[in-house]
């Protein structure tokens, strides 16, 4: 009955797009959660997740930085920055305004937009002032350019970005190899079978980024040691916890 009066003593969200949990940041000593469209943030007093932001699309990533969540989407829609209640759409003209992904490196704040979202400013970016009336870098175009994305990860001071068909790491100087300021490629193992699993999760551990790839492939690496190593064997490992 559309006229009717509902009265109930507790209730759950369970917005379009699904509440899966596309990561955690902490600003201020309050902790938010990216849950499919929404932003929350952790009520120690209640124990549970108070929604402080719906948006019109799923989030993807979410970062802390300067003092704001930073909060990506899915798709193309503009990210949002805040933190408690308050927050903002970015309406820096396009490409600016966009990102799939959001990761904190020596206090800059870099970004990366899908090839299958934006097929002309696909590629990582990089900012110091990401709110609106600021600016971003110009693009990094990494790797092959109808492939994705998968994921931005720090560790050691450099960027490490997972695409479908290879882990790319940020080369701040000149060295033997590369030039500087330019993304190159540890592995070609997956330039002949690109995948949307490849490196899209990951998580550092002790000085070590540990990452998954398709056909339950399990990598580690440091940047620091110069060392990336496939320990997908350990999955088969027997009684391994």
């Amino acid at each position: 009955d559309a006229a009717g009066t509902f009265y109930f003593d507790d209730g759950f969200v369970f917005p379009t797009g699904g509440v899966i949990c596309a990561g955690i940041a902490e600003d201020a000593g309050i902790v938010y959660g990216a849950f499919g469209r929404l932003i929350c943030q952790w009520s120690e007093a209640n124990d549970l997740w108070d929604a402080v932001l719906f948006s019109t699309a799923a989030f993807n990533s979410i970062v802390q930085y300067d003092g704001d969540i930073f909060a990506a989407h899915a798709d193309g829609t503009a990210y949002y920055y805040g933190a408690t209640t308050s927050w903002t759409q970015n309406t820096i003209v396009a490409p600016g305004q966009d990102a799939n992904f959001f990761v904190v490196s020596r206090d800059t704040l870099w970004k990366g937009i899908l090839a299958s979202i934006d097929t002309t400013n696909h590629g990582v970016f990089s900012s110091t002032s990401p709110r609106n009336a600021g600016s971003w870098s110009a693009r990094y175009a990494v790797g092959t350019v109808d492939l994705d994305i998968t994921g931005l990860y720090a560790i050691d001071d450099i960027i490490l970005v997972g695409k479908e068909e290879g882990a790319f790491i940020y080369n701040r100087v000149v060295n033997d190899w590369f030039a500087a300021d330019t993304f190159a490629n540890i592995t070609t193992e997956w330039t002949t079978m690109p995948s949307g699993e490849n490196f899209s999760r990951g998580k550092e551990s002790f000085g070590w980024l540990y990452l998954t790839a398709a056909m339950q492939s399990l990598y580690r690496y440091s940047h620091r040691l110069n060392v990336f190593e496939n320990i997908s064997s350990l999955l088969f490992a027997p009684r391994l916890t």
